[in-house]
């Protein structure tokens, strides 16, 4: 009785995941822009600070329709816990990567 439900879960996994993706059938344009922007909790490993705020935001521009340049720049707020005096620290992080973007099937 129990492998009823988990055999239709299965089947419909597969059909989903095989099913083609239209947003992924052309690639972008020569020209195009594209930004973003992500906001987080970051959960920093050291004892001495507070899980905080993650910001970031990215721009990426296509050179080509197969080629992009991407950017990203971010930062956090970790407060300082357990010690003898308090604060803030705030990481900055900047980002740059160059993508190859493959033919979609």
């Amino acid at each position: 009785m129990r492998t009823r439900p988990i055999g239709i879960v299965t089947l419909l996994a597969l059909l989903i995941g095989v099913s083609p993706v239209l947003a992924q059938r052309r690639a972008p344009d020569t020209g195009m822009v594209g930004v973003g922007v992500s906001a987080g909790v970051d959960i920093p490993s050291a004892a001495a600070l507070d899980k905080g705020l993650d910001l970031a935001a990215n721009i990426e521009g296509y050179l080509t329709p197969r080629v992009s340049v991407r950017g990203q720049l971010g930062g956090a707020w970790w407060d300082i816990v357990g010690q003898r005096f308090a604060g803030t620290v705030k990481p900055l992080y900047v980002g740059a990567e160059d993508l190859l973007l493959t033919r979609a099937i």
